[in-house]
């Protein structure tokens, strides 16, 4: 996603929020640029990481949550994993074979695809290694349907695949988030142009 025309201010202003040492912070600026500086400023002094992407982070949430029009689609480009991406992923199928790391509650499951479904987080991009974990998951998942789901891909905020994401017990989400990933708040629905609050944030935001 991009900004349409980068000098306009957007309906709900230069916001980002993120979250880190388990607090949310929402900081402001008056135009791109200095909400970047801002963020980055606030980082250092309180030592917190640097997110390498943090424009990308900044414009997709502001995007997100702008109205249909105010940003458009840039060509989708192959999903990057570092090294701590793919351990993280090499360690959540590790610690799947434990039972108690899964959600039990069907319906939880299928609220967490239906949120995750409609937002502009949700892109189908190249990514080799999900397609492993897929196979790897789909065997001791409780909703294995879902991996076969055609409207559930990647989460560019995590780089995890939603389908599997959604199947992890509430406590396990809590301890594994990376605490420098930026979840949205809300999102503005990429198909019924509705607000929804995006679920993974709302668990994190609980977290003791």
């Amino acid at each position: 996603m991009k900004f349409v025309d980068p000098h306009m201010d957007p309906p709900t202003g230069w916001v980002f929020e993120f979250i880190a040492k388990e607090k949310t912070h929402r900081l402001r600026g008056n135009h791109f640029e200095e909400l970047i500086k801002n963020v980055v400023d606030y980082c250092i002094i309180n030592d917190f990481d640097v997110p390498e992407d943090l424009p990308e982070q900044i414009m997709l949430q502001i995007c997100a949550k702008a109205p249909a029009g105010w940003c458009q689609d840039e060509e989708l480009k192959p999903l990057r994993l570092t090294a701590s991406d793919i351990i993280r992923g090499t360690q959540a199928i590790i610690k799947s074979y434990d039972h108690k790391n899964l959600e039990q509650d069907e319906n939880v499951i299928l609220e967490r695809a239906n949120i995750c479904r409609v937002c502009p987080f949700n892109v189908d991009m190249a990514c080799p290694s999900c397609e492993i974990a897929k196979k790897l998951f789909a065997a001791r998942i409780r909703r294995s349907e879902l991996v076969k789901d055609e409207t559930l891909h990647n989460c560019i905020v995590c780089k995890c695949f939603i389908a599997v994401k959604t199947q992890f017990a509430a406590d396990y989400l809590r301890s594994h988030a990376k605490p420098e990933e930026t979840y949205p708040a809300s999102f503005l629905s990429k198909s019924t142009g509705q607000v929804h609050a995006c679920w993974l944030f709302e668990l994190l935001k609980g977290a003791p």
